[in-house]
């Protein structure tokens, strides 16, 4: 049904519960994965935060790329996975699903950096409006 699935992940259980679903997808449908972690750095890491700071931030998404790409590992599905360093996750994940032809991104209701107050997180609220395929959101 679907020929390329972007997974979206910052390690979170939701996330990890969408890529075990993208996982079982991808096999059945024989699908391409693209595996995608947006660290987000905020913006003014360039002058005001230390490098120390930076590179936690950046291990941290390391981590949660490597974490769900076992995933994908344990089904037996290959994917390719990318680490962004800047930008708005819900930006970044719409355009490199347009980019790369994808026809599904999937990924979890709530993610680490999303504000309890909101039953969506903001960023997910934002890939469902505005991105240029189908998205399924893992709860």
């Amino acid at each position: 049904m679907f020929k390329k699935i972007l997974v979206a992940t910052d390690g979170s259980s939701y996330a990890l519960k969408g890529a075990r679903l993208a996982a079982q997808l991808a096999r059945e449908w024989k699908a391409q994965v693209l595996l995608v972690t947006v660290a987000n750095l905020p913006a003014m890491y360039e002058v005001d935060l230390k490098p120390d700071f930076i590179n936690i931030l950046l291990e941290d998404s390391k981590r949660a790329l490597l974490d769900t790409e076992r995933i994908f590992s344990e089904k037996e599905v290959r994917c390719e996975k990318r680490l962004i360093r800047d930008g708005k996750p819900s930006e970044v994940i719409c355009k490199l699903a347009e980019d790369e032809g994808c026809d599904l991104i999937v990924l979890g209701t709530l993610g680490l950096h999303s504000p309890d107050r909101y039953a969506l997180g903001s960023q997910t609220y934002q890939i469902i409006h505005e991105a240029p395929c189908s998205v399924w959101v893992i709860k």
